[in-house]
């Protein structure tokens, strides 16, 4: 989506819309993870991937906000790879 976006290749109301939902899903998962009891040993990784569903759903917002700013897309897609890239490397761990 980010990717999209900063090419000028979606339409506002899209972004906004599926922004919303995913948005909304990242930030559910943090709720579900900060609310679930966990092993003493797992507190570390579980705090990391709470972190990183609230980055991911605060990028998506910033796209949702302004979707025709396709330098803010560009950096948010950049963030995105990153999350993406350390949320596979914590569920490896667990």
């Amino acid at each position: 989506m980010a990717d999209d976006l900063a090419r000028g290749r979606s339409k506002i109301t899209f972004i906004r819309v599926h922004g919303a939902e995913l948005s909304a899903q990242a930030q559910h998962e943090a709720e579900k993870l900060n609310d679930d009891p966990v092993a003493p040993s797992l507190k570390s990784p579980i705090e990391s991937a709470i972190t990183l569903a609230s980055d991911i759903g605060g990028a998506i917002d910033e796209m949702r906000v302004s979707p025709q700013d396709r330098q803010q897309a560009r950096e948010d897609e950049a963030k995105l790879h990153d999350w993406a890239l350390k949320a596979r490397k914590l569920a490896e761990t667990l």
